[in-house]
């Protein structure tokens, strides 16, 4: 992906370097929510959470219930959790990770039915598995990522659906 024009007219040189640095290895950015703020910061101003995650695709997206599309109201959380998408989607070779679903308003959640867990709190995901990829290749990463986090399997497969960075849990989806 290339670097964006904005990261380009950086002034200060080794500030450039690093976020350019940061930008087509997204996997190296610091977790810490006290390092890189101005990059993060920056790529919230320009509508993402990461290089490879919009804001857009992270919205609140309600299904026939109504509920006004919305974007997290925690974004330096939910900018924690794309990077650690991040860290997964590298480990996995740099494949794109399709997500089910990311932040759910409150509204859009009494509507599924939800839990009430980390997706309202903009602190959980849904990844899908790309077809053709085995199951152990797929759990690998997110387990190494997510361990000390909740993670949800599907029972008859074993592929992980949810991953959040709650307390460490374990459950299955029937």
């Amino acid at each position: 992906m290339a670097v964006p024009k904005w990261i380009s007219s950086v002034k200060n040189r080794r500030v450039r370097r690093r976020w350019k640095g940061w930008w087509l290895r997204p996997w190296t950015v610091p977790l810490d929510p006290d390092r890189a703020v101005a990059y993060k910061r920056k790529l919230r101003q320009h509508g993402r959470y990461s290089t490879h995650i919009t804001i857009a695709e992270w919205k609140s997206h309600p299904d026939r219930c109504g509920c006004p599309v919305t974007a997290s109201p925690y974004p330096r959380r939910t900018q924690k959790l794309a990077f650690k998408v991040e860290r997964v989607r590298h480990r996995l070779g740099d494949v794109p990770i399709r997500n089910l679903s990311a932040y759910r308003s409150p509204c859009h959640e009494r509507c599924i039915g939800g839990a009430f867990g980390y997706h309202p709190r903009g602190q959980a995901v849904d990844p899908v598995k790309p077809s053709g990829m085995s199951t152990s290749t797929w759990n690998a990463p997110w387990l190494r990522e997510f361990g000390s986090g909740g993670i949800g399997m599907q029972r008859n497969t074993g592929v992980i659906r949810h991953v959040d960075t709650g307390p460490r849990r374990r459950w299955f989806y029937d």
